[in-house]
């Protein structure tokens, strides 16, 4: 006869596993850091242009890590298919409300805003602002943490409106914390906007957020849907640009692979 487990012996191990999993990203906040490197890496930001609705799970890499996944995690998304401006706007979101301790609600003209995340101000950007603020609304992600977890559901923005060029966006407080726990994931700001959405902020948020100083082409090219060699072709070009604005030292292409040497962190 097959032996089963007690309800007070499932709980224990359910525990032990919420534990573990809370380990692995050390949190200072259980159960909401380790949505920014799960998202990070989820494929969920394309580096190319967005288009269309996404309804795909993406595997979990440990929040340090581009190749070493985490077994029993899972992001789920379902929405519009996010890209590079997407997040910018998302961090300049973000950064507005820094140091709120309750749901915020962030008022705004597309003029500054747009001036903070680098962009010209411009008919045709606050046309895109609006676009991608309502695709924000309708983005919603189920991070699961561990094999039989429920999920944690959650969503960027809750609402967004605007008149003209003057904005109002409401956001939970439990999303913009997360990235204060980990605020290092992502480049900062001034020096995101030296740089031109798509590969070259994707990869700068890659090699900014892991520990290693090395990344295999063919690695990305699976996380981004791309052709190896033609990718490894634009990742030349692209590390360059990092070294130009700061985020690394140096870099040296090999076979199929790139070393490079990040400069030093600084906050936004």
């Amino acid at each position: 006869m097959d032996y089963r487990p007690n309800y007070k012996e499932l709980e224990e191990a359910r525990r032990w596993k919420e534990e573990e999993a809370y380990r692995t990203y050390h949190p200072a906040r259980p159960g909401l850091s380790h949505m920014m490197p799960h998202l990070l890496r989820s494929g969920a930001f394309t580096a190319g242009a967005p288009s269309g609705h996404v309804s795909a799970v993406f595997q979990v890499h440990r929040h340090d890590s581009l190749d070493e996944l985490v077994h029993g995690q899972e992001v789920r998304y379902e929405g519009p298919q996010l890209g590079q401006f997407h997040k910018r706007v998302l961090l300049g979101l973000l950064l507005l409300a820094a140091g709120r301790d309750a749901d915020v609600t962030l008022a705004f003209t597309a003029d500054e805003f747009l001036r903070s995340v680098g962009r010209d101000v411009c008919t045709s950007n606050v046309k895109a602002l609006r676009r991608v603020l309502s695709d924000l609304r309708a983005a919603t992600f189920t991070v699961t943490r561990y094999a039989g977890d429920s999920g944690e559901v959650f969503g960027f923005i809750s609402e967004a409106d605007w008149l003209g060029r003057a904005f109002t966006v409401t956001m939970s407080r439990r999303f913009a914390s997360a990235l204060e726990t980990l605020g290092r994931t992502y480049i900062p700001m001034h020096q995101r906007n030296l740089l031109a959405d798509g590969l070259q902020t994707a990869l700068a948020d890659l090699i900014w957020a892991t520990k290693g100083t090395m990344i295999q082409v063919a690695d990305l090219a699976v996380l981004w849907g791309r052709e190896p060699v033609q990718l490894g072709r634009e990742i030349t070009h692209v590390l360059g640009k990092l070294c130009a604005a700061g985020v690394l030292t140096s870099f040296r292409r090999r076979r199929g692979k790139f070393e490079f040497e990040r400069a030093t962190k600084h906050s936004s």
